[in-house]
């Protein structure tokens, strides 16, 4: 009942996803900062940062919800100049008890991410599809490295960090990624040639990184 339950709610969150996507302007701004938002309190939550270092923690909830103002004002310079001073900021103030290090991890990690996705998207057409592009390949590679790697069993990719994760989901995966990613440039360009399939192997290795060094953190 809870596996079906997950199936279908992953299934509404795409689909309220890609419609914030394809209708654009405040809406994907606001998906953006929803994401960055979920994406800085997982961080510091599995880094005990309000605990490990209190002040630095609350300086970098100061520098995300700053950074989520100017995203979806529009301000990409400003939003940027938080970051930056967000991060530093968590750096000195948790120096004493060691913990600023992550809080500014936390911050320039979800900041990036949520300032990068509404910038891509932008206003056009173009970032309509570059953000098809990139959730086909995201999808795909966690999709299919999740049942392959159940599937086909076989050697760990990185014991120590994930043991549930296998050479063969990551391969099966990135092939994934690769065709998803080619098969919407196909349907939006009719093409694209050798840098297509290129970019999407970097994505998909990208994000099997990604999910890597936050099992990593988490341990």
């Amino acid at each position: 009942m809870s596996k079906r339950f997950g199936i279908i709610s992953g299934v509404i969150l795409g689909v309220l996803v890609l419609a914030a996507t394809f209708v654009g302007g405040i809406w994907f701004r606001s998906l953006a900062v929803l994401i960055m938002v979920l994406m800085h309190y997982e961080f510091s939550t599995i880094t005990n940062a309000p605990v490990r270092a209190p002040l630095a923690n609350a300086i970098g909830w100061m520098a995300v919800l700053a950074t989520a103002v100017f995203i979806l004002t529009s301000l990409p310079s400003m939003a940027l100049a938080a970051i930056f001073i967000g991060g530093c900021g968590a750096v000195l103030a948790g120096v004493t008890r060691g913990g600023g290090l992550w809080s500014a991890t936390a911050v320039f990690y979800a900041g990036f991410s949520g300032l990068a996705l509404a910038e891509i998207r932008g206003e056009g057409h173009f970032g309509l599809f570059a953000m098809l592009f990139i959730f086909a390949i995201v999808w795909a590679t966690d999709i299919l490295a999740y049942f392959c790697g159940r599937a086909l069993g076989g050697p760990k990719l990185a014991p120590r960090i994930s043991p549930g994760k296998t050479w063969s989901g990551a391969l099966f995966g990135a092939a994934a990624g690769v065709g998803a990613g080619v098969g919407v440039a196909l349907i939006i360009r009719q093409g694209g040639g050798l840098m297509i399939p290129l970019i999407a192997l970097l994505l998909s290795v990208a994000s099997e990184i990604g999910d890597l060094f936050e099992s990593w953190v988490k341990r």
